[in-house]
């Protein structure tokens, strides 16, 4: 059975990753007066660059020997998957501001396009899944499972979809909803640096954001490779967390005044 805890903890991540991304762009738009347009070519750019370009390239290159060999080695794997995150992502964003919100180069539309981003990639990575394992752990407690969605599965997935959702401490369902709270505000703060590199023509900034987002990454996947608690892993992102908050916050006069360097006081 599928504890009565876990099952709560999935429907808190689920509406953490609906509701917190919604009320957010809600927020920007009404209150700050961004453009509704901003959220939107944030969560598109997550979307053409990481749903249907890069993660679609990652699986082809999987008939490729040389790819291979470095999914064979993990410390090279999570550097690889660590710096195309960071590239196609930031590069994106670049793209995005440039070409589609060249007139929207503020603060607030800044923040309005990592609402939309982080918002997207939210829905898409804990959203969906927690549907799923709601879904799941009710046929299972049910009874049912084995006869409908594991009857239908490859050998052997079944069986490990259902052992995970027993046997997973439920504080686990939970932590998937923290980590996506913080990687907005995350994104919010790449989506500023890169900003800053439209506004002030300077390409180095999209550089920064990233080696920012790759360290980011890989320092994380290494932590969880390396069996970590969970919540010390969330607790060093939210440590990240807070010294984005201080960027956001710190870049807003800046941005909108476009003074000269750009260093957090």
């Amino acid at each position: 059975m599928v504890s009565s805890l876990s099952i709560f903890f999935m429907f808190v991540s689920l509406i953490i990753s609906f509701l917190v991304p919604i009320a957010l762009a809600i927020y920007i738009c009404r209150v700050k007066k961004a453009s509704v347009v901003s959220v939107l070519v944030g969560g598109l750019i997550f979307f053409v660059f990481q749903i249907i370009t890069r993660i679609p390239l990652l699986k082809m290159l999987e008939k490729e020997p040389w790819y291979n060999n470095i999914m064979s080695n993990i410390w090279i794997y999570i550097l690889f998957l660590s710096i195309t995150a960071g590239l196609f992502e930031e590069v994106g964003r670049f793209l995005g501001f440039k070409f589609l919100l060249k007139n929207k180069l503020d603060w607030k539309n800044g923040v309005a396009f990592g609402i939309g981003h982080g918002g997207i990639e939210a829905i898409y990575l804990l959203g969906f899944t927690s549907i799923n394992n709601i879904v799941y752990s009710f046929m299972i407690n049910g009874g049912i499972f084995d006869t409908t969605i594991g009857s239908l599965l490859p050998l052997g997935v079944g069986d490990y979809l259902k052992e995970q959702l027993i046997n997973l401490p439920s504080a686990a369902f939970l932590a998937g909803g923290v980590e996506r709270l913080f990687t907005i505000v995350v994104h919010i703060a790449f989506s500023l640096i890169v900003l800053m590199a439209v506004k002030r023509k300077q390409f180095k900034y999209v550089i920064y954001s990233i080696l920012l987002h790759a360290f980011l990454n890989g320092s994380l996947v290494t932590l969880m490779y390396w069996k970590w608690n969970i919540w010390i892993v969330e607790g060093i992102l939210g440590t990240f967390v807070l010294i984005a908050l201080k960027f956001i916050m710190a870049s807003r006069e800046r941005i909108d005044e476009d003074h000269g360097s750009f260093i957090i006081e």
